[in-house]
């Protein structure tokens, strides 16, 4: 018996895509292996998304999770949904599989579900995730995020990813991708929460039939360039009330917005 909602949406392209995920951010704060238990517990309660990225380095604790209930019977791969990203500086189109590829290996699978351009821009390659010159300026490089896509609609014939989107895109962004695409983006993932609604990009995909993410439901008061005088979402009034009202916390509230 599971304790989590284990809804799905359909995306354009047939896969069914669990509409509650594990979202992976931040679990690099803590100890050595805390990211595989806290991914392991999920898997037990019913989690079934899991939201990965190579920038989030800790892809190979999130795959050492799954393999060890994959290994026990809890789950079976087909059972997990497996979202990651294409970081920017495996954004030009030559990189695309290799950085593929890396998270594969980081994540002990063969395929991944859903595979996402994390960022439409591309950073200097390298080992650093944010190469910057010796003046402390970002390098960016002009590599096009459509040239990026094709390579990774060769990802989806290749079989080693089911579907493909965009993360942080804008409504002209994703305009470009699909007057240039073979395959259309399946998904976009984007901050959507009460203090950032993103209505006219949410209504935009959905009129493209493609499905809409939401990172930060909480507001993500962990952000590591929160302001002191920023709000904290968890703590605002009115859903504290409807919270109060309803009985449930405001985590409930947000889950349900």
């Amino acid at each position: 018996m599971t304790s989590v909602d284990l809804q799905c949406i359909t995306l354009s392209n047939g896969y069914k895509m669990p509409s509650l995920g594990l979202g992976t951010w931040t679990m690099w704060k803590g100890e050595e292996g805390h990211v595989q238990k806290a991914v392991e517990t999920a898997i037990d309660v019913g989690y079934r998304h899991l939201d990965c990225a190579y920038c989030y380095q800790n892809e190979n604790e999130v795959g050492a999770a799954i393999a060890t209930k994959i290994k026990d019977g809890t789950v079976k791969r087909q059972d997990i949904f497996v979202t990651t990203k294409l970081w920017c500086t495996f954004l030009a189109a030559k990189n695309v599989k290799n950085g593929l590829q890396t998270s594969l290996q980081n994540l002990g699978l063969e395929y991944v579900d859903l595979y996402l351009i994390h960022w439409p821009m591309s950073y200097q390659a390298g080992s650093e995730l944010f190469p910057k010159s010796e003046e402390g300026e970002l390098l960016l490089t002009n590599d096009s995020f459509i040239d990026s896509w094709r390579v990774m609609e060769e990802c989806v014939d290749a079989g080693l990813v089911k579907s493909i989107g965009v993360s942080n895109f804008n409504v002209d962004q994703i305009k470009r991708v699909c007057d240039a695409c073979r395959i259309k983006p399946a998904s976009l993932q984007v901050e959507v929460n009460p203090l950032m609604t993103n209505k006219p990009l949410i209504d935009f995909c959905h009129s493209q039939n493609i499905a809409v993410t939401a990172y930060a439901p909480f507001g993500s008061p962990s952000r590591f360039w929160k302001k002191d005088d920023e709000p904290c979402l968890l703590e605002q009034q009115t859903l504290k009330a409807v919270a109060q009202n309803k009985k449930k916390s405001t985590a409930q509230v947000l889950k349900v917005q």
